[in-house]
């Protein structure tokens, strides 16, 4: 596991400009007001480069589906690339001042691309592998207790769902109710058997 170091993370965001502010509090552009952004320390964070943002994307449309990548890191923003602690490597992508997801570099299983509430908002729309749909009175133990997904709760999902894989949560009309990672297979998931379908990682705001 690498170091750990807490101190003040001195990245903020103008969302007016939506460009990235070095510890100022207001933007030297349009002189509003800009925010922290929440990183995991050290938050050491760079830009992207091109070949940067391509393999993310690439990353993306493999787990999620075609063009999953593109709304995540759309054309003409600036991205950014947070180091964090982990046992290979894991960059934090950070667009619009918000994390949408983590880069995690794995010599044994193969690099992945760790949603977050942010991208999941993204890729909703579209998302095409990856996802279980879950009926109505399974959200509300998710968003109000951060409980796990309930294999009897859900109504269909992504027919290629292994157990290991980073999993998006929908509600019954298409809605990101949380992210996490699968603890049965696709099968194991729709012959409703008792135990948890996915392990809550996040909740997505409503």
């Amino acid at each position: 596991m690498g170091e750990i170091r807490l101190g003040k993370i001195h990245l903020r965001w103008c969302d007016d400009c939506n460009v990235p502010v070095l510890e100022q509090s207001h933007c030297g552009i349009c002189a509003g007001k800009t925010r922290e952004v929440k990183l995991t320390p050290p938050g050491d964070a760079r830009p992207a480069f091109e070949h940067d943002i391509a393999r993310i994307r690439q990353l993306v449309d493999h787990q999620f589906g075609r063009d999953t990548g593109l709304l995540v890191l759309p054309e003409g923003k600036i991205v950014l690339l947070n180091k964090v602690p982990d046992i290979d490597r894991m960059d934090e992508v950070i667009i619009d001042g918000q994390v949408a997801g983590a880069v995690r570099f794995d010599i044994l299983r193969g690099d992945r691309f760790i949603l977050k509430p942010y991208g999941a908002l993204a890729i909703a729309p579209k998302v095409q592998h990856s996802w279980v749909r879950i009926d109505l009175g399974a959200v509300e133990p998710i968003r109000k207790r951060g409980a796990s997904t309930l294999a009897i709760g859900v109504l269909d999902c992504d027919p290629g769902i292994r157990p290991g894989m980073e999993i998006l949560v929908l509600d019954a009309g298409g809605n990101p109710v949380s992210v996490g990672i699968s603890k049965m297979s696709s099968s194991e998931i729709m012959a409703h058997k008792r135990g948890t379908a996915v392990k809550t990682r996040w909740i997505v705001d409503d």
